[in-house]
């Protein structure tokens, strides 16, 4: 039938019919309207020849067809038939109002060529169109149909589609109000990818976003000030969120270079911190997916637990000993050093010839460090003496004890131990594995 007749109009469901109102505000108001549908594209797969299905958009100013329309906007540019492939199935058209008083339009989707109840490609699958209104700015146009509207390359196959939170919303700020997403990121959900690049009809689903993270960090030149205490430029939108998000994952892969790409975004999204403010909801969302990703508590997933660490020298006066993150026995050093292997107080200056070093090495985590690792006792640098330590069970300590440094001459000299200096346990906290102090060695004491 002629479109001006309207026989072949899509109906929007809902109780619209065959007209779908949109409202525009003043003082101004734009609106890009995109309609696609479940065909494959000639731009991208050439060999297919295109759409079968030829669809058509139209802006009228009444629920009427366009035949009785005082006027009408159109986007119906040419596709194929059943059989008779041809072109992309997109149509889109641009409004933009000013008017000083509210006004509503109505859309309308024309069904001109091809089936109407399933595509050519699989008899059992029905025919699908989409429309996304992409507002200029926010507020101004109102569509009372709310959906996905995540597209193009955030659905894709082996991608990680990332929402966008303000910075200021993140815990770190305030670590007990709900966290608010940006107002303007993308409602996903489910999204059905009917054919492949190649336009094959290979039909997937994709669950998007699948986390959330942080914009309006501080760059060196790109941006707009923000209020934030800072003199730089701060870079807001998914734009900025995305590689933010990179940025931890690299860390992630840098932690365990055997993680794939699927492992760390699960490692992500099972460590986000939920995102339940405005537009989202408790738990997985359309808005934020899992979550706002918290690196720290991603690193720590990975690591198990195990952290190591050098602890005072502990030997047969203590029998039994329960430690955890931050525990360490009182009046004792870290670092014992004597001239004799006989333990004992450290004495306040050592003389020159033999010296001797006690220490312990613990595991303050929650999980075995199961491997065995290297701990190097060092001498103004130097390396003296390099240490096997066995796997150790978490919490537990290892002694070392009277470990032979050499003889050491007159003056000041660093005394250091380094744990684990291969990195083979990957730990909590890695800033905890060298200790070192300075001690004078004395020929008159």
């Amino acid at each position: 039938y002629p479109p001006q007749l309207g026989a072949d109009f899509a109906d929007w469901g809902g109780g619209y019919g065959a007209y779908l109102p949109i409202t525009f505000y003043p003082p101004s108001s734009e609106v890009l309207l995109v309609l696609q549908w479940n065909q494959p594209w000639e731009t991208l797969a050439p060999a297919t020849g295109g759409s079968q299905i030829d669809m058509d958009l139209y802006v009228l100013p009444d629920p009427v067809p366009p035949a009785l329309a005082a006027w009408y906007l159109e986007s119906a540019d040419e596709q194929g038939d059943t059989g008779d492939p041809y072109g992309d199935p997109i149509e889109y058209i641009f409004l933009s109002y000013t008017g000083s008083e509210s006004y509503t339009a109505y859309l309308a989707v024309d069904h001109y060529w091809g089936k109407q109840d399933r595509i050519p490609q699989n008899k059992r699958t029905p025919v699908e169109f989409w429309l996304w209104a992409y507002r200029a700015e926010e507020g101004g146009v109102a569509v009372p149909v709310v959906g996905p509207v995540t597209t193009g390359h955030q659905t894709a196959a082996g991608v990680a589609c990332v929402a966008a939170v303000p910075f200021d919303e993140a815990p770190w700020y305030d670590p007990v109000a709900p966290i608010e997403p940006e107002w303007f990121t993308a409602r996903g959900g489910t999204i059905s990818i009917p054919f492949d690049s190649a336009g094959r009809f290979r039909p997937r689903t994709a669950v998007v976003p699948n986390i959330a993270a942080v914009d309006g960090c501080d760059t060196l030149f790109f941006g707009s000030d923000f209020d934030d205490g800072t003199p730089f430029p701060n870079f807001f939108g998914t734009s900025a969120a995305a590689p933010n998000a990179a940025a931890v994952a690299a860390l992630l892969r840098q932690a365990d270079s055997k993680l794939k790409p699927s492992d760390v975004l699960k490692i992500l999204s099972q460590t986000a911190t939920d995102v339940t403010g405005d537009r989202a909801a408790v738990g997985f969302d359309s808005v934020t997916g899992a979550g706002l990703i918290n690196g720290q508590a991603a690193i720590s997933k990975i690591r198990k637990g195990e952290n190591l660490t050098i602890f005072p020298y502990v030997g047969d006066s203590v029998p039994t000993v329960t430690t955890k993150n931050g525990w360490q026995p009182n009046l004792w050093d870290r670092l014992v050093l004597r001239n004799t292997p006989d333990f004992g107080p450290q004495p306040e200056t050592l003389a020159p010839g033999e010296v001797y070093a006690w220490f312990a090495v613990a595991n303050t985590g929650t999980s075995e460090a199961g491997k065995p690792f290297v701990v190097n006792v060092l001498v103004d640098g130097v390396v003296v003496q390099s240490l096997t330590a066995p796997p150790m069970f978490g919490p537990s300590i290892v002694n070392a004890d009277a470990v032979p440094l050499g003889s050491i001459s007159e003056g000041p000299h660093v005394f250091e131990v380094r744990v684990d200096t291969t990195n083979r346990i990957r730990e909590l906290n890695e800033r905890d594995n060298v200790y070192s102090e300075t001690v004078t060695v004395m020929s008159d004491f």
